[in-house]
Parts: structure tokens; C-alpha cells; sequence
């Protein structure tokens, strides 16, 4: 399963950044029946294009929930933005079907099918 994230950047409440633009950052923490699990890098989603403001995060489990987080890394890590999250979990969706196999057809008829 995948999820598609997408976001957009904000001003700062100061003004404008001292930062230098280094990449956006996207990490997934997936809902657990206890709570939220560990924050985990999404790699494929790490771009270090600023006009790049979304990504699809692939081979994740089906029928679980996820949160999703986007911050901006600067050259200097202290200058890096909070991150912006998700407010509620999204869910991945359930297996594609497959077709099915081992399947022989015969005496076709008219409104009748006999597998």
C-alpha cells in the first residue's frame, strides 16, 4: 500500500528565515492500539528540490493507520522549521486484487457459464 503526502510551506512568524534551504523532510509514525509508534524517515519523500511539495511513500502495510510529518532541514540544523503534521491518522487501503487462477472454461451458452 501507499500513501500520498503533500504539503505546502508557511511564513514564519518572524519574518523571513536565515535559513538555507537543505531539503524537505517527510517521516511516518504508524498508529498503534497502545498509541503512536516511532517516527521513521520516508526516504523516496527526502527531496532536495524546494518547489517539490509532495511524494508517495510505497510498501506500506494495508488497513493501518499513519501520521505524517514535513519539515524544512536547513544547511544549519538549528535553523530547521517545526514540523507540520498531520491533525488525524490516514489509512493505507486494503490489498489490490489479484486475478484469480487456475481457471478452466467450457461449454459456453448463452446466459450460462460452467467453470
Amino acid at each position: 500500500a501507499s500513501l500520498r503526502v503533500a504539503w505546502a510551506p508557511r511564513q514564519y512568524l518572524v519574518g523571513a528565515s536565515s535559513c538555507r534551504f537543505l531539503e524537505w523532510r517527510v517521516e511516518l509514525s504508524e498508529v498503534l492500539s497502545y498509541g503512536e509508534g516511532e517516527w521513521r524517515s520516508a526516504p523516496a519523500c527526502s527531496t532536495p528540490y524546494e518547489s517539490d511539495r509532495s511524494c508517495s511513500v510505497e510498501g506500506l502495510p494495508s488497513m493501518r493507520g499513519f501520521n505524517a510529518r514535513v519539515y524544512m532541514a536547513c544547511t544549519l540544523a538549528e535553523l530547521n522549521s517545526l514540523p507540520a503534521r498531520t491533525p488525524a491518522p490516514v489509512a493505507t487501503r486494503p490489498w489490490p486484487a489479484l486475478p484469480p487462477g487456475g481457471i478452466s472454461c467450457s461449454d459456453f451458452e448463452p446466459e450460462a457459464f460452467r467453470a
